[in-house]
C-alpha cells in the first residue's frame, strides 16, 4: 500500500477583521443608492491652452475645480434637464428645482482617518470666480470642527447602518426641494491633482462632472456621468458643446478681468469671508 504523500498546500495564514470605519460609511451609503442608478458616461477631450494661460495670470489663483463648476452651473442654467431629478415616491416622476447647485466630494484627514465630505455650494453661476474659489478653499483647508455640514456628516456616520439607509432614502426619494438641497442638482468630483482620472464616478445625482489634468499643451479630459432615466446622450452631447463653449468666452472673460486686476505691491486683497452651507 503506497504512502500518504504529505500535501504541499501552504497552511492558511489568519488575517485580521474589523469593523468598517467610520470614515468609509458615508461613501458606503452612497455606493449602495448609486448602484441603482443606471448611469452612463460621455467624455471629449479638450484644448484648453488659452483658458490655462489666462489662468496662469489671474489674481487672485482660481482653480479648475472653480472654473468648471461656473460654467456647469451656467450651463444648467440654460439646460433645465440639468436641474431635473429622477424620483419613486409616492409614484414615479420627475422634479425640476429652479436654480443649479453644486455638490463636490473635499478629502480630509479627520480623527486620524481619511475622509470624503460632501460640500454643498448654492448657485455656483452667480458667484464671482474669486468667492467661489473662497468657498471651495475653506472646505478644503478650515479646520472641519469649523464646518458645520461636514460636522453633521461625521455625527450622522456614527449612526446604525439600519438608521442610516431610510434617511437617506427619504432625502432621495420623498422631496425633490430637500434632495437639491441635500445632494445638489449636479455633482464635481476630480483626482486631477492627482495626475489622474475618474473613469465612470458613480453618484447618486442626474449628471457628474468630472475632469482630469491639464496636460502641458492644455488638453484636459472631460466626462460627464448622466442618470440614464432623465436624459439622453445626444443631450449631454449638447451640454458638453455649451460647456465647452462658456469655458471658452464666458469663464474665460472673468479670468482675463483677474488678471489685469493685480493688487499692487504691498496691498493685501480683501479676504472674503467663507460662508458654509448645511448639507
Amino acid at each position: 500500500m503506497a504512502a500518504e504523500l504529505p500535501s504541499l498546500a501552504p497552511s492558511p495564514v489568519a488575517g485580521r477583521w474589523f469593523r468598517l470605519p467610520q470614515s468609509r460609511r458615508l461613501v458606503t451609503d452612497l455606493m449602495h443608492f448609486a448602484c441603482r442608478v443606471p448611469s452612463e458616461g460621455v467624455v471629449v477631450v479638450w484644448n484648453l491652452a488659452e483658458l490655462a494661460r489666462i489662468r496662469q495670470a489671474a489674481s487672485p489663483r482660481i482653480g479648475w475645480a472653480a472654473l468648471f463648476m461656473k460654467a456647469y452651473g451656467l450651463v444648467s442654467a440654460e439646460f433645465p434637464l440639468l436641474r431635473q431629478a429622477y424620483m419613486t415616491w409616492p409614484w414615479t416622476h420627475l422634479y425640476e428645482h429652479p436654480t443649479a447647485t453644486a455638490r463636490m466630494t473635499v478629502a480630509r484627514s479627520f480623527h486620524g482617518e481619511d475622509w470624503v465630505f460632501f460640500a454643498r455650494i448654492e448657485n455656483p453661476d452667480r458667484l464671482p470666480l474669486s468667492s467661489l474659489q473662497e468657498q471651495i478653499d475653506a472646505f478644503k483647508d478650515a479646520p472641519v470642527e469649523s464646518i458645520p455640514s461636514f460636522m453633521r456628516q461625521f455625527s450622522f456616520s456614527r449612526l446604525p447602518v439600519l438608521l442610516r439607509r431610510p434617511a437617506w432614502w427619504w432625502a432621495l426619494s420623498v422631496s425633490g426641494a430637500r434632495r437639491a438641497h441635500r445632494f445638489g442638482t449636479f455633482a464635481l468630483t476630480s483626482i486631477s491633482a492627482m495626475g489622474a482620472v475618474a473613469i465612470q464616478p458613480k453618484c447618486i445625482a442626474t449628471s457628474t462632472l468630472t475632469f482630469g489634468p491639464v496636460n502641458e499643451s492644455g488638453d484636459v479630459d472631460v466626462r460627464i456621468v448622466f442618470d440614464h432615466r432623465v436624459f439622453d446622450g445626444v443631450a449631454v452631447a449638447s451640454i458638453l458643446t455649451r460647456l465647452k463653449s462658456v469655458l471658452k468666452t464666458t469663464i474665460t472673460d472673468e479670468l482675463r478681468a483677474l488678471s489685469q486686476k493685480r493688487p499692487e505691491p504691498g496691498i493685501a486683497p480683501a479676504k472674503i469671508q467663507p460662508v458654509f452651507h448645511s448639507v
